[in-house]
């Protein structure tokens, strides 16, 4: 049997207490439904566990004064 094919994984980069990001965790919660993939939530101020220091300081220098809400990365790859 060949192997599962791995899902397209999507990066969301939010920020708390963010309006927007709720909205669209919401609507990829529903795109899911018929287009499967994974989803990462990326808060830029508290970075996932077993991220490295100079991505955790990348976000937060592109981020840490005006957040683009919503900010997403799609790689079919990683």
């Amino acid at each position: 049997m060949p192997p599962k094919p791995r899902l397209p994984r999507l990066t969301l980069f939010t920020g708390p207490h963010c309006s927007l990001c709720d909205v669209a965790k919401t609507q990829l919660a529903a795109v899911r439904q018929t287009h499967p993939f994974d989803i990462v939530l990326w808060d830029i101020r508290s970075p996932p566990a077993g991220t490295s220091d100079a991505d955790a300081n990348k976000w937060r220098r592109a981020y840490q004064y005006e957040i683009v809400r919503g900010v997403a990365c799609l790689s079919a790859c990683c």
